[in-house]
């Protein structure tokens, strides 16, 4: 309804009727222009003013609009995919799937570096995780570069997280192969 072009050259009295309109959108609706105006303190001038610098023709058709807004904003039906993340929380709260996690978090408590490989998207993430875990007080490294040497890395006690979207990129997978040969948990 309201464009980022729009929104970039309001001025501060705009920005003041734009904040209350959406803050307020189930009473704005209904509304009279002189209403309006007088819960924001501003005249009926500045509020045609408002609607005419959004595109509408005039506050009846900025009502309308804003109306319509709204109805789509209420009938919005989530995507199916929501059940498949409920699916997947489901079955991560459950005692079975715990035990299938605690070896590696053996791993990870006795670990004196912890290293997170990923290419592309995936190494985003890897640095992020790395992130997290320096941050909670685990050394540890986010590394995007397949070609990365690993044999500069003190291995003793590693643990490798490879990231990876489909499970099959070539030099992820040769480079896990590189950790693995130097016995890092991966």
């Amino acid at each position: 309804m309201f464009s980022y072009e729009q929104l970039e050259k309001y001025n501060e009295t705009d920005v003041e009727i734009y904040r209350y309109v959406i803050n307020n959108m189930d009473r704005v609706g209904y509304m009279s222009i002189r209403e309006l105006a007088h819960e924001l303190h501003v005249s009926t001038s500045t509020i045609l003013r408002f609607c005419l610098k959004n595109g509408f023709e005039g506050y009846r058709d900025f009502k309308r609009a804003l109306k319509s807004e709204q109805q789509q904003l209420t009938t919005y039906e989530p995507k199916s995919d929501v059940s498949e993340l409920a699916h997947f929380f489901a079955k991560t709260n459950s005692s079975a799937y715990e035990r299938k996690l605690m070896p590696a978090l053996t791993y990870l408590r006795r670990a004196t570096l912890v290293i997170f490989v990923g290419i592309g998207s995936s190494g985003s993430f890897a640095r992020y995780a790395a992130r997290c875990f320096t941050n909670a007080g685990k050394v540890a490294f986010g590394l995007e570069d397949s070609n990365y040497p690993v044999n500069t890395f003190e291995i003793h006690d590693t643990v490798v997280f490879a990231l990876s979207e489909s499970g099959e990129t070539p030099e992820l997978i040769v480079l896990v192969q590189h950790f693995q040969q130097r016995r890092c948990a991966v």
